[in-house]
Parts: C-alpha cells; sequence; structure tokens
C-alpha cells in the first residue's frame, strides 16, 4: 500500500543578487557595445556637420568637402579632406592651407589654395600668404592673414567622392533622421536593454513542486 504520506521536493535555488562570471562578461560585451555606437553616432554627427561646413577639430583635425576644381589635380572637385591645426612657423611656400576668405566673391567662406609665396605687411610688419589655386591662373588678390587661416592640408579622405555625395543627401534633416540617426538609436537602445539584463539577470524560475506518493 501507499503509505499515503505526500514528500515534497526543496527547490534549491542561486543567489541572484549579482551577476555571476559569465554575467560579467557580457556586461563587458555590453558597454563595448554602447561605447561604439556612441561613437558612431558621434562620427556620423561629425560627418554630417563636415558637409555643412560647421565640423569642429576633433583632435585637432577637422574634415571638410571641396566644392570647386580650384586646386585639381592636387585636390579634385567633389571630394572630401582633412586639415589639422598648424602654427604659423609651420607654414611655408607650397603647403596648401584652408582659410576664411576675404575676397569681395567669396568673403567670409571656406577657400583652400596652395601658398604661393609670404610678404610682409608694409604698415604692420605681419606676415601675410599669398595663395593660388593650382588650376587658376593668377594669385587670389587678397593675401591671408594666419588668424584667418582655418588648417593645413593633411590629406584626402578616402572615397572621398561617396562622402561627398552622402553629405549632401544628408543636408536634408528628414533623411539624416531616416537614414542615419533613427537606426543608430534602435541599435543602442538595444544594446542598453542587453546591458540591463546582464547586469540584472532574471532569478531562475522554481521547478513546480512535485508530489510522491
Amino acid at each position: 500500500m501507499h503509505s499515503g504520506h505526500r514528500m515534497r521536493k526543496r527547490n534549491k535555488t542561486r543567489n541572484n543578487s549579482l551577476p555571476d562570471k559569465s554575467a560579467w562578461v557580457d556586461v563587458i560585451k555590453n558597454i563595448g557595445g554602447t561605447f561604439f555606437m556612441v561613437l558612431m553616432i558621434g562620427l556620423c554627427v561629425v560627418t554630417i556637420q563636415a558637409g555643412r561646413g560647421g565640423v569642429p577639430y576633433l583632435f585637432g583635425f577637422k574634415i571638410l568637402k571641396i566644392v570647386s576644381s580650384s586646386m585639381e589635380p592636387a585636390i579634385e572637385k567633389e571630394s572630401c579632406i582633412i586639415i589639422r591645426k598648424a602654427k604659423k612657423e609651420q607654414l611655408a611656400s607650397g603647403d596648401i592651407i584652408t582659410f576664411i576668405s576675404q575676397d569681395s566673391d567669396i568673403k567670409g567662406f571656406y577657400n583652400t589654395h596652395r601658398i604661393s609665396h609670404i610678404i610682409s605687411d608694409d604698415q604692420t610688419g605681419e606676415e601675410l600668404f599669398v595663395t593660388k589655386g593650382d588650376a587658376a591662373g593668377s594669385e587670389d588678390t587678397v593675401p591671408v592673414r594666419y588668424a584667418d587661416v582655418v588648417g593645413k592640408y593633411f590629406c584626402r579622405v578616402p572615397l572621398g567622392h561617396l562622402l561627398y555625395k552622402f553629405t549632401e543627401i544628408m543636408r536634408d534633416s528628414t533623411s539624416y533622421f531616416i537614414l542615419v540617426i533613427a537606426p543608430l538609436i534602435l541599435c543602442l537602445l538595444s544594446y542598453m536593454r542587453q546591458l540591463w539584463r546582464a547586469i540584472f539577470p532574471h532569478a531562475e524560475p522554481e521547478d513546480n513542486e512535485e508530489d510522491e506518493e
């Protein structure tokens, strides 16, 4: 005969107050993933701002796009370049510089030309940079003061033509949000969710009580 007594299995539960070793690995991975996504968003913002001419320096470098053919063949039209900050003594004849033009036709806009030679202001003695586009037939009419120098040419951006076209498309705020910001935000939220689960794992469900007869 059956004894009639019921025996209950005791459920053993682990202490989930702290994540185990594997959970900490997941935490580190997700922190790295989140950092990467934030970095990518920052790079996208910098890239788009480059297309609009408002990008700040990043570690002393700045990305700019070229809209004219005045520096061909050294720098092609509709490409992108990287410039860097430079001290006055680091500039010499033959260097390519980006500066804020004081020419009446493009006053206030960035211009990227090569330094033809350096002269001194007759009244102040200040050094002035006489510039010229490689494809231009004559030198620029207004010499450049160092205060107007934005930076010195560093290199061309690989696949700069594609980047140029991309920045042109991204000039439209709606396209920028749909194609760049929204997908990155979704990815970032996904990483944040995984990070939350790794730090605060759910308690393992207890086994259902089983009766033994």
